[in-house]
């Protein structure tokens, strides 16, 4: 591996000192012309996202690690079959408290959202369209849910897969009804609206994808899913991840959304849409989904693995639950407070 990293280096004119392997994506590399970062482009990944860094340059927002051209002047090099770029090295801030950081990581991201803002021309075509077509996705899988438990609910054993579906339904039933509800009150609001607000995302916000110089300013790395999408999109994927383990009641997560709040905050519009997506039990639904396609083909089941991923995801199902409904009353006394004034 020590070879392969010389060979990849050579690119870049760098001798090697020490190489220390962090991950098996990542190398620092030790040098007497600094220390570097090695980073091996995972597969899938997009190899010209070096492109959507010049976009954000153009667009105002500087404060990413940026990538070291080769001697041909290119930003990725090919070794092998895989991909390589170079970057400056930068400290995680590891003596940084893990809520200071998240504190950090959502006021740049916030930073970023609103440097890189711009509008877009939607219509109420665009926004019906996209209304209906989840609508009916969302009802379906809810109407095929009811009767799957009705199915089961006629058998004299069930596996412990259909005893913890049976009893997570009523509740994923309701979160459903409060996801199209919110789906309902951003379509009345967002079809009546000329424009929409997107920016450019990083697309998997971390505090390890957020690093420090020797000043201590942060820095965004890890840039291969930069696009463009709604703020939304950002903060979904960020929770969506942040509420997949074990039962917690996540008072932190409400603190960092609200500091990505004060920089930019939601429109109605907007809030209505991010408490939608996020509320409605996704991956709960795809994991029965699954479980039903592989019992009609008969196919052979990990009993204990497919009900493992269904409690797994019912835990971040109820994780994100607590987290919707505290924002949910935030978001209504503020209203109340905003119509107290008036």
């Amino acid at each position: 591996m020590e070879n392969e990293v010389q060979n990849i280096l050579a690119h870049y004119d760098i001798g090697v000192d020490y190489i220390e392997h962090i991950t098996p994506s990542l190398v620092k590399v030790y040098s007497s012309q600094g220390n570097f970062a090695l980073k091996k482009l995972k597969q899938g990944r997009n190899p010209h996202f070096t492109g959507m860094l010049q976009e954000l340059s153009e667009r105002g927002y500087s404060n990413y690690v940026s990538v070291y051209p080769n001697r041909q002047g290119g930003a990725v090099t090919p070794y092998q079959q895989n991909l390589y770029y170079l970057m400056p090295w930068f400290s995680s801030g590891e003596e940084t408290e893990r809520d200071e950081k998240h504190q950090y990581l959502f006021k740049e991201a916030a930073l970023l959202h609103r440097k890189t803002m711009r509008e877009i021309d939607i219509t109420e075509e665009m926004v019906t369209s996209h209304y209906q077509a989840l609508k009916g996705k969302w009802e379906k899988n809810k109407a095929d849910y009811e009767a799957y438990v009705e199915e089961c609910e006629k058998k004299w054993y069930l596996s412990p897969f259909e005893l913890q579906a049976i009893t997570s339904y009523i509740e994923v039933s309701r979160a459903t009804d409060f996801a199209l509800d919110k789906l309902s009150e951003w379509h009345e609001s967002a079809k009546t609206k000329e424009k929409a607000r997107v920016s450019l995302i990083h697309g998997k916000l971390s505090v390890h994808h957020y690093l420090y110089d020797d000043q201590g300013t942060g820095y965004f790395t890890n840039l291969e899913n930069v696009h463009e999408a709604s703020p939304v999109n950002e903060l979904l994927i960020f929770f969506e991840r942040a509420c997949n383990t074990y039962p917690i009641r996540c008072e932190e997560c409400i603190d960092w959304f609200y500091t990505h709040q004060k920089t930019l905050p939601f429109t109605e519009d907007e809030m209505n849409l991010f408490l939608s997506y996020l509320s409605y039990p996704d991956r709960l639904y795809k994991t029965l989904r699954k479980y039903k396609k592989h019992n009609r083909n008969a196919q052979r089941k990990n009993e204990l693995k497919e009900n493992t991923k269904l409690m797994k995801h019912y835990w971040q199902f109820k994780n994100i639950e607590y987290t919707v409904m505290r924002l949910t009353d935030i978001e209504e006394k503020k209203k109340e407070a905003a119509q107290a004034q008036t």
